[in-house]
């Protein structure tokens, strides 16, 4: 227990830092560049999450091989999954790369219904970030490998860096060069290759990267079978997680235009703030679970009762101190304009974030036990049910409907992840 606080600790510490940049520079970034070209710059910022996942899971299957791995002792085969691994994350960030630049012009100029004079702007920029999605990529297997070793506290230090430089890179690129989003694409894009190389530095310190690629090079077909397999279904279910987690923006930006959208991303990427807590739990576990599944079925079921436990407690605390400030905190950090337009949406999204912070625990504890096949249906299902009740309530209710169909999908996710794991049988 003592390693899984220190771990938390170093979790917590990864997400909370970069939320404090956060809140000091995004007012700036609002007055500096505009309403619109931030919210055209929240939509550049999680294209490139979304690309990331060109790692097509494989990031997740390295996590769960290592962890396994060193329950039962097994170096060889650790050196092996780990060189197929980061050899598949580089060959699909290159195919996710090249698909992002492929729509960058169709997404500049007709699908983000930005205003005219932006169009070329977001075309450049999207072009310089469809560079980076391949180093995104492959950095997501080292990070991957890290968490098998339950290395956290160099992920954060990793991710600390990476979070600050997020928010002041925009800022100072905004302040210093001015409001062109082709500045801050840039900036975005040398801190992805700082953090790669980040990575690089720590991984070498607990499993030389040499010695990855000179001994895993005889890559047997059962090791890449299995990453395939693990990482295949990983992606569907990443991939429609994060359609479901990003496409209100989109729909939001097409059907009511670019300049609405900063009331309804604001308050959502500050109530989404709130999950750190769940997801640095879950991702402390995630080794932890896979490790115990494989050794100690018992004591993996018990952790994951007394973590739920816990986990309700907290997201209660966190989610009605959300409700009761809403309108000052947003009244304070932006302005009262803002405030008015947004408070309500982010009291209806802190319902939403209180469902899906409790599934974080199931969902990484079936992953754990290598159930993504299972995860990734249950996905495909909440997105087309998602995708139709989305549309209506944005059409009906504009961009609280968008916050009230988040609210219905985790709650679904929420209700289907937990029956799915008491079903299960570890003996």
């Amino acid at each position: 227990m003592n390693l899984i606080r220190k771990n938390n600790f170093w979790n917590l510490a990864g997400s909370i830092f970069p939320i404090t940049i956060g809140l000091f520079s995004i007012p700036i970034l609002l007055k500096t560049i505009g309403v619109e070209r931030f919210g055209i710059l929240t939509l550049i910022w999680t294209l490139i999450g979304y690309f990331s996942l060109f790692d097509f899971g494989i990031g997740r299957a390295l996590t769960q091989g290592v962890a396994k791995g060193l329950a039962s002792n097994s170096i060889s085969d650790i050196y092996n999954l780990m060189y197929a691994g980061l050899k598949l994350t580089l060959i699909t960030g290159f195919v996710g790369g090249l698909i992002m630049a492929s729509l960058s012009h169709s997404l500049s100029f007709y699908w983000l219904n930005a205003s005219p004079n932006l169009h070329l702007e977001i075309f450049y920029s999207i072009l310089i970030t469809s560079v980076g999605i391949p180093i995104v990529s492959y950095t997501s297997g080292l990070r991957g490998i890290l968490e098998g070793y339950e290395d956290f506290q160099s992920i954060n230090i990793i991710k600390i860096i990476l979070g600050a430089l997020n928010f002041m890179i925009p800022m100072l690129s905004a302040l210093v060069l001015g409001s062109s989003l082709i500045y801050i694409a840039v900036g975005l894009l040398l801190t992805r290759i700082l953090v790669l190389f980040l990575h690089f530095f720590y991984l070498n310190k607990t499993v030389r990267i040499s010695r990855i690629y000179s001994k895993g090079k005889v890559i047997y077909r059962k090791t890449l079978l299995e990453v395939y397999k693990f990482g295949s279904w990983m992606t569907i279910s990443n991939v429609l997680s994060s359609l479901m987690v990003n496409a209100d923006r989109f729909l939001l930006s097409y059907l009511l235009g670019a300049a609405t959208i900063a009331y309804y991303t604001v308050p959502f990427d500050l109530a989404i703030r709130a999950l750190i807590v769940p997801a640095a739990f879950s991702a402390t576990l995630f080794p932890r679970f896979s490790n115990l599944i494989s050794s100690n079925p018992e004591e993996a079921r018990n952790l994951l009762i007394i973590s739920k436990h816990k986990m309700l407690k907290v997201m209660l605390c966190i989610c009605g101190l959300i409700v009761l400030f809403s309108y000052q905190g947003l009244s304070f950090w932006i302005n009262s304009d803002f405030a008015n337009k947004s408070w309500l949406n982010l009291c209806i999204l802190s319902l939403g974030i209180f469902f899906n912070g409790l599934s974080n625990l199931p969902y990484a504890f079936l992953q754990a036990y290598g159930k993504v096949k299972l995860t990734a249906l249950l996905h495909m299902i909440e997105f087309v049910v998602y995708m139709i009740v989305l549309y209506l309530l944005v059409n009906t209710f504009g961009i609280a409907g968008a916050a009230y169909a988040f609210v219905i999908r985790v709650f679904i996710d929420y209700v289907l992840l937990n029956r799915y794991t008491k079903k299960i049988n570890l003996h």
